[in-house]
C-alpha cells in the first residue's frame, strides 16, 4: 500500500507484461512449459516426502535400529527385553602409514544393546570389551531381573575379566565381580538365581600341578558378590551345569588336550553349599564327556562323549546319576566337528545337523560332501526322520545352527546358503525359507511366545560396517515384518 501512496509501483510490476504479450514474445512457451515441469516436479516430490513421513511415522514401532554387525541375541524369560550385542574390531599396525604390514594389534569391542520389545525402544547400551576374538558372554537371571555380562579391557587391568551385574529394565549396575583371570569362557545363573558359576582359563601350562590348572570354576553368591568356592582340577576346557534345584554342579571336560591327562575322570559332581567332590563319573569307552542338560527331575543327564581315538565319532548318553549307568546312546558319525545339536524343550527329541566329508580338513570348507538334518527319539536313541539331506560344498549346503522354538513345534536350521529353515516337528514338513541377507547370519532366537523369530547378521573389514541387520520374522507366515 505505501508504494502505491507514493507512486512508486514494485520493479516487477512495471516489467510485468499483459497475459496476451507473454504467450506471443518469443521463448515464453518454453518458460512456462520449465515452469509447469518445474511445479509438477515439486508435486510429486511433495507427495514421495509425505509418504516417506507417513512411512517412516507408522513403522517406527516396527523398526529395531542397529549401527553394527549382531553377534547375540537374546530375549529376557518372558519376552519383555531383548538384548543384542554388536561388534567392531580394528587392526592396528606398527606403522599406520605402512599398508598391507603385518598387523600389530587386534582390539575387538562389543556393545551389548537392551531393547523393550513392545516398542522397540533402545532402553540403553554400554560397552563390553574383550581381548579375544571370542566375545563376550551376556545372560538374564531366571527371573529376568538381573544381566550378567562378562567383559575385560578395563583401563587398570586390560587381561583380566570381570562380569558386571545389572538392573536389566534400566541398566543400573548393581555390581562388578573380579574374575582377575586371563578369560572367562562362560558363566552361568543357578535356577534359584541366588548363584553364579564362573568358568575361567588361566591359560597355565598343561603340565602344571592342579593348583595351576588350565580352567577352574569360580562360585558367587549374587546378592552380595562373594566368592564362595573356586574348583579346580581340570588342564582343559571344561563344561558344567547346575541341577534343577541348585544343589549340585556338575562338571565335564573338554575334549581337547584331554588324553594328555593321567588318570583322567570324565564328570565330576560337587556339591554347591559346601563346594565338596559328591562322586566321579566315567561314560564307557570315553575319554572326555561334556555335560548337555539335565532332566528335568535331575535323575538323570544328557552327556555328549568323545573316543580318545580322535574325532571320527562322538555318543550322546543319558546316565543314571545314581548309579552311573549309561540308560540311552546315540552314536553320531561328527567328521571334522562340523554339526549342530538341538534338543526340545520337553527333552524328547533331539534334532541334529551332520555334515559328512571324507577329504582333509584343510579342504572340508571348499570340497563336496552331504548334510543331512534329521530328528531322534531322545529316550529310545532311535532315528525319527530325515528332514532334509543335501549334497554339494560345505560353503552351501551345510546347516551350521539350529533352534527349537520354545513350544517345540518349530525347528529353525541356519545354512551356510545364508537360508534360515523352518521345519514343522510332527510332520516334517519344510515350512519356510528364509533368505534375503547381503550378509552372514551370525544369530538367530525364538521369542518366548514362539511367534517370532529374530536374526541378527552382518560382517566388518577393517573400519567398515557391511549389511548389518536385525530382522524379525512372523513364523506362521514367514514374512520379515521388521528389519534395519
Amino acid at each position: 500500500m505505501r508504494a502505491n501512496e507514493t507512486g512508486k509501483a514494485p520493479e516487477t510490476v512495471q516489467t510485468t507484461q499483459p497475459p496476451s504479450q507473454q504467450l506471443t514474445e518469443p521463448g515464453c512457451g518454453c518458460c512456462r512449459s520449465r515452469i509447469v515441469k518445474m511445479i509438477l516436479l515439486s508435486v510429486v516430490l511433495s507427495v514421495v516426502i509425505l509418504a516417506i513421513v507417513l512411512s517412516i511415522n507408522s513403522s517406527v514401532n516396527a523398526t529395531i535400529k542397529n549401527t553394527a554387525p549382531t553377534t547375540y541375541l537374546q530375549f529376557s524369560p518372558v519376552g519383555r527385553l531383548l538384548v543384542s550385542e554388536t561388534h567392531e574390531s580394528t587392526i592396528t599396525h606398527s606403522d599406520p602409514t605402512c599398508i598391507g604390514c603385518r598387523p600389530f594389534s587386534y582390539d575387538t569391542r562389543y556393545t551389548v544393546n537392551v531393547w523393550k520389545t513392545a516398542s522397540d525402544t533402545l532402553l540403553y547400551s554400554f560397552p563390553a570389551y574383550a581381548n579375544t576374538g571370542l566375545g563376550n558372554r551376556i545372560q538374564f537371571s531366571p527371573d529376568g531381573r538381573l544381566l550378567a555380562t562378562s567383559s575385560t579391557k578395563l583401563a587398570s587391568n586390560p587381561t583380566l575379566w570381570r562380569i558386571t551385574l545389572r538392573e536389566s529394565q534400566h541398566g543400573t549396575l548393581l555390581r562388578t565381580l573380579a574374575i582377575d583371570q586371563p578369560y572367562v569362557s562362560d558363566f552361568a545363573f543357578s535356577p534359584d538365581g541366588r548363584l553364579l558359576a564362573v568358568e575361567a582359563n588361566t591359560f597355565n601350562n598343561p603340565n602344571a600341578n592342579v593348583d595351576d590348572s588350565f580352567s577352574l570354576i569360580q562360585i558367587y553368591d549374587v546378592a552380595s558378590g562373594t566368592l564362595l568356592h573356586t574348583l579346580k582340577g581340570w588342564i582343559a576346557g571344561i563344561s558344567f551345569l547346575f541341577s534343577p534345584d541348585s544343589a549340585t554342579l556338575v562338571v565335564g571336560s573338554d575334549p581337547y588336550n584331554s588324553s594328555n591327562q593321567t588318570g583322567y575322570v570324565a564328570i565330576k559332581l560337587y556339591d554347591v553349599a559346601s563346594g565338596r567332590l559328591l562322586k566321579s563319573i566315567v561314560p564307557p569307552d570315553s575319554l572326555w564327556a561334556d555335560v548337555y542338560k539335565f532332566s528335568t527331575d535331575g535323575h538323570t543327564l544328557l552327556v555328549f562323549a568323545g573316543s580318545p581315538d580322535g574325532n571320527d565319532y562322538e555318543d550322546i548318553d543319558s546316565i543314571d546319576l545314581a548309579s552311573g549307568v549309561t540308560t540311552m546312546s546315540i552314536e553320531r558319525k561328527i567328521g571334522y566337528g562340523l554339526s549342530a545339536t538341538a534338543l526340545n524343550p520337553a527333552q524328547t527329541i533331539f534334532a541334529f545337523s551332520d555334515w559328512n566329508d571324507k577329504s582333509e580338513l584343510a579342504s572340508a570348507f571348499y570340497g563336496t560332501g552331504s548334510n543331512t538334518v534329521s530328528l531322534w527319539d531322545a529316550v529310545t536313541g532311535k532315528q525319527m526322520r530325515v528332514l532334509e539331506k543335501r549334497s554339494g560344498s560345505y560353503l552351501t549346503s551345510a546347516v551350521v545352527k539350529l533352534a527349537f522354538s520354545p513350544n517345540g513345534r518349530l525347528l529353525a536350521g541356519l545354512g551356510t546358503d545364508n537360508v534360515i529353515r523352518i521345519w514343522d516337528v510332527a510332520t516334517g514338513t519344510l515350512l519356510h525359507r528364509l533368505g534375503g541377507y547381503l550378509s552372514p547370519v551370525r544369530t538367530l532366537t525364538f521369542s518366548p511366545d514362539s511367534c517370532w523369530l529374530v536374526t541378527g547378521s552382518g560382517y566388518t573389514t577393517f573400519h567398515f560396517w557391511i549389511a548389518y541387520t536385525i530382522r524379525v520374522w512372523n513364523v506362521q507366515s514367514g514374512v520379515s515384518i521388521k528389519e534395519q
